[in-house]
Protein backbone atom coordinates (compact mmCIF):
# COMPACT_ATOMS: atom_id res chain seq x y z
CA UNK A 1 0.00 0.00 0.00
CA UNK A 2 2.78 2.44 0.86
CA UNK A 3 4.28 2.00 -2.60
CA UNK A 4 1.00 3.18 -4.13
CA UNK A 5 0.68 6.13 -1.77
CA UNK A 6 4.30 7.19 -2.27
CA UNK A 7 4.12 7.08 -6.05
CA UNK A 8 0.80 8.95 -6.19
CA UNK A 9 1.98 11.58 -3.70
CA UNK A 10 5.21 12.04 -5.66
CA UNK A 11 3.24 12.45 -8.89
CA UNK A 12 1.38 15.47 -7.47
CA UNK A 13 4.37 16.93 -5.63
CA UNK A 14 3.39 16.20 -2.02
CA UNK A 15 5.63 13.27 -1.14
CA UNK A 16 7.39 15.39 1.47
CA UNK A 17 4.10 15.66 3.37
CA UNK A 18 3.61 11.92 3.83
CA UNK A 19 4.15 10.54 7.35
CA UNK A 20 4.29 6.79 8.00
CA UNK A 21 2.94 5.60 11.34
CA UNK A 22 3.48 2.21 12.96
CA UNK A 23 1.35 1.27 15.97
CA UNK A 24 3.40 -0.93 18.29
CA UNK A 25 1.17 -3.57 19.93
CA UNK A 26 3.70 -4.58 22.57
CA UNK A 27 3.91 -8.29 23.40
CA UNK A 28 1.66 -9.33 20.51
CA UNK A 29 3.80 -7.49 17.98
CA UNK A 30 5.43 -9.75 15.40
CA UNK A 31 9.23 -9.59 15.78
CA UNK A 32 10.64 -7.49 12.99
CA UNK A 33 7.36 -5.83 12.00
CA UNK A 34 8.43 -2.40 13.19
CA UNK A 35 11.82 -2.66 11.53
CA UNK A 36 10.30 -3.59 8.17
CA UNK A 37 7.84 -0.72 8.39
CA UNK A 38 10.73 1.65 9.04
CA UNK A 39 12.69 0.24 6.08
CA UNK A 40 9.73 0.92 3.82
CA UNK A 41 9.41 4.50 5.03
CA UNK A 42 13.13 5.15 4.65
CA UNK A 43 13.10 3.69 1.12
CA UNK A 44 10.83 6.55 0.04
CA UNK A 45 12.52 9.15 2.24
CA UNK A 46 9.46 9.48 4.47
CA UNK A 47 9.14 10.48 8.09
CA UNK A 48 8.52 7.45 10.33
CA UNK A 49 6.63 7.64 13.62
CA UNK A 50 5.89 4.91 16.16
CA UNK A 51 3.07 5.19 18.65
CA UNK A 52 1.49 2.85 21.16
CA UNK A 53 -1.24 2.99 23.72
CA UNK A 54 -0.12 4.13 27.14
CA UNK A 55 -0.83 1.71 29.96
CA UNK A 56 -1.97 -1.93 29.66
CA UNK A 57 -1.14 -3.71 26.43
CA UNK A 58 -3.45 -5.86 24.32
CA UNK A 59 -2.82 -9.06 26.27
CA UNK A 60 -3.62 -7.24 29.52
CA UNK A 61 -6.90 -6.03 28.01
CA UNK A 62 -7.87 -9.54 26.90
CA UNK A 63 -7.25 -10.85 30.41
CA UNK A 64 -9.21 -8.01 32.04
CA UNK A 65 -12.21 -8.42 29.71
CA UNK A 66 -12.07 -12.21 29.79
CA UNK A 67 -12.68 -12.49 26.05
CA UNK A 68 -11.20 -11.86 22.64
CA UNK A 69 -12.00 -8.91 20.43
CA UNK A 70 -14.07 -10.01 17.46
CA UNK A 71 -15.66 -8.61 14.32
CA UNK A 72 -18.54 -7.10 16.30
CA UNK A 73 -16.44 -5.76 19.19
CA UNK A 74 -13.16 -4.55 17.79
CA UNK A 75 -11.93 -2.74 20.89
CA UNK A 76 -8.40 -3.85 19.99
CA UNK A 77 -8.60 -1.57 16.94
CA UNK A 78 -10.14 1.38 18.77
CA UNK A 79 -7.85 1.21 21.80
CA UNK A 80 -4.53 0.10 20.32
CA UNK A 81 -4.62 1.37 16.74
CA UNK A 82 -7.17 4.11 16.17
CA UNK A 83 -6.44 5.83 19.47
CA UNK A 84 -2.66 6.15 18.98
CA UNK A 85 -3.32 7.13 15.38
CA UNK A 86 -5.47 10.05 16.41
CA UNK A 87 -2.88 11.09 18.96
CA UNK A 88 -0.41 11.49 16.12
CA UNK A 89 -2.98 13.43 14.08
CA UNK A 90 -3.24 15.88 16.96
CA UNK A 91 0.55 16.23 17.17
CA UNK A 92 0.91 16.79 13.43
CA UNK A 93 -1.87 19.35 13.41
CA UNK A 94 -0.14 21.31 16.16
CA UNK A 95 3.15 21.17 14.25
CA UNK A 96 1.51 22.74 11.21
CA UNK A 97 0.22 25.66 13.30
CA UNK A 98 -2.15 26.75 10.53
CA UNK A 99 -4.66 29.56 10.79
CA UNK A 100 -7.30 27.23 9.34
CA UNK A 101 -8.24 23.58 9.89
CA UNK A 102 -5.55 21.19 8.62
CA UNK A 103 -6.65 18.88 5.82
CA UNK A 104 -5.34 15.36 6.36
CA UNK A 105 -5.71 12.17 4.33
CA UNK A 106 -5.06 8.99 6.29
CA UNK A 107 -4.36 5.87 4.24
CA UNK A 108 -4.92 2.22 5.08
CA UNK A 109 -4.18 -0.98 3.17
CA UNK A 110 -7.61 -2.54 3.69
CA UNK A 111 -8.94 -4.78 0.93
CA UNK A 112 -12.56 -5.68 0.22
CA UNK A 113 -11.75 -9.40 -0.04
CA UNK A 114 -10.56 -9.51 3.57
CA UNK A 115 -13.99 -9.26 5.20
CA UNK A 116 -17.62 -8.19 4.61
CA UNK A 117 -17.01 -5.16 6.78
CA UNK A 118 -14.13 -3.99 4.64
CA UNK A 119 -16.03 -4.77 1.45
CA UNK A 120 -18.68 -2.28 2.57
CA UNK A 121 -16.19 0.57 3.00
CA UNK A 122 -15.90 3.49 0.59
CA UNK A 123 -12.48 3.97 -1.04
CA UNK A 124 -12.49 7.65 -0.02
CA UNK A 125 -14.60 9.09 2.78
CA UNK A 126 -14.71 11.90 5.30
CA UNK A 127 -13.83 10.67 8.79
CA UNK A 128 -16.04 12.52 11.26
CA UNK A 129 -14.57 10.66 14.23
CA UNK A 130 -11.02 11.75 13.47
CA UNK A 131 -11.97 15.29 12.45
CA UNK A 132 -12.59 18.21 14.80
CA UNK A 133 -14.71 21.32 14.47
CA UNK A 134 -11.82 23.75 14.57
CA UNK A 135 -8.40 22.17 14.01
CA UNK A 136 -8.50 19.39 11.39
CA UNK A 137 -10.54 17.82 8.61
CA UNK A 138 -9.66 14.17 8.02
CA UNK A 139 -10.44 11.90 5.10
CA UNK A 140 -9.70 8.17 4.81
CA UNK A 141 -8.29 6.79 1.56
CA UNK A 142 -8.13 3.05 0.88
CA UNK A 143 -5.99 2.91 -2.27
CA UNK A 144 -6.00 -0.88 -2.68
CA UNK A 145 -9.55 -1.60 -1.53
CA UNK A 146 -10.47 -3.31 -4.79
CA UNK A 147 -7.20 -5.20 -5.26
CA UNK A 148 -6.83 -8.97 -5.27
CA UNK A 149 -4.16 -10.83 -3.33
CA UNK A 150 -2.30 -11.48 -6.59
CA UNK A 151 -2.28 -7.78 -7.42
CA UNK A 152 -0.86 -6.98 -4.01
CA UNK A 153 1.96 -9.49 -4.37
CA UNK A 154 2.73 -8.38 -7.90
CA UNK A 155 3.20 -4.85 -6.57
CA UNK A 156 5.31 -6.00 -3.62
CA UNK A 157 7.64 -7.96 -5.88
CA UNK A 158 7.88 -5.12 -8.38
CA UNK A 159 8.82 -2.69 -5.60
CA UNK A 160 11.71 -4.87 -4.46
CA UNK A 161 11.00 -4.04 -0.82
CA UNK A 162 11.30 -6.66 1.94
CA UNK A 163 8.21 -8.21 3.47
CA UNK A 164 7.72 -10.09 6.72
CA UNK A 165 8.95 -13.71 6.51
CA UNK A 166 5.77 -15.19 8.04
CA UNK A 167 4.02 -14.63 4.72
CA UNK A 168 6.28 -17.30 3.25
CA UNK A 169 5.06 -19.68 5.97
CA UNK A 170 1.42 -19.46 4.89
CA UNK A 171 0.14 -16.43 6.78
CA UNK A 172 -2.45 -14.46 4.80
CA UNK A 173 -2.21 -11.32 6.95
CA UNK A 174 0.12 -10.05 9.65
CA UNK A 175 -2.54 -10.06 12.37
CA UNK A 176 -1.88 -10.55 16.06
CA UNK A 177 -0.80 -14.19 16.46
CA UNK A 178 -3.08 -14.94 19.43
CA UNK A 179 -6.39 -14.25 17.65
CA UNK A 180 -7.87 -17.60 16.69
CA UNK A 181 -10.92 -16.10 14.97
CA UNK A 182 -9.10 -14.12 12.31
CA UNK A 183 -8.52 -16.84 9.70
CA UNK A 184 -7.66 -20.48 9.29
CA UNK A 185 -3.99 -19.54 9.07
CA UNK A 186 -4.05 -18.49 12.74
CA UNK A 187 -2.78 -21.95 13.67
CA UNK A 188 0.31 -21.10 11.64
CA UNK A 189 0.59 -17.86 13.58
CA UNK A 190 0.56 -19.68 16.91
CA UNK A 191 3.14 -22.18 15.69
CA UNK A 192 5.56 -19.36 14.88
CA UNK A 193 5.08 -17.63 18.24
CA UNK A 194 4.41 -20.49 20.68
CA UNK A 195 5.54 -18.56 23.75
CA UNK A 196 3.16 -15.69 23.05
CA UNK A 197 0.33 -18.12 22.33
CA UNK A 198 1.04 -19.95 25.59
CA UNK A 199 1.01 -16.68 27.57
CA UNK A 200 -2.30 -15.84 25.96
CA UNK A 201 -3.91 -19.19 26.85
CA UNK A 202 -2.78 -18.87 30.47
CA UNK A 203 -4.28 -15.41 30.77
CA UNK A 204 -7.70 -16.24 29.31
Amino acid sequence: MLDVVAHDADAVGVLNRVVVQHNDLGRVEWPGAREIAQQHAEHYGLRFEVRSRRGPDLLDDIRRRGKFPDAARRWCTSDHKRGPGRTLLTELTRELALDRPARIVQCYGFRAQESPGRAAKEPFAYDRGASTQTTRQVWTWLPILGWTVDQVWDRIRASGLPYHPVYDEGMSRLFSPQFADVSVSSTSAASHRPQAATRHRRRT
